[in-house]
């Protein structure tokens, strides 16, 4: 009786897909937070040189001006 239940169970086990849907979703939510990581880096760099070119332009304008 108790090899043939867990004979029964052992088929039942690697039937089972519920946790392989699990383990996907979890896969591509770590590739979608990896990529909006990257994402996020790239707008941010683009966005502090931005502030630095208008920093330097209103600098430039500042001397340029000879405004005490």
């Amino acid at each position: 009786m108790g090899l043939m239940y867990l004979k029964i169970y052992t088929r039942s086990f690697i039937a089972d897909e519920s946790g392989a849907t699990a383990v996907e979703y979890a896969l591509l939510a770590s590739i979608l937070s990896i990529g909006v990581l990257f994402l996020l880096e790239s707008i941010g760099n683009n966005i502090s040189n931005d502030f630095m070119q208008i920093g330097n332009a209103v600098k430039s304008q500042k001397t340029n001006a000879n405004v005490p």
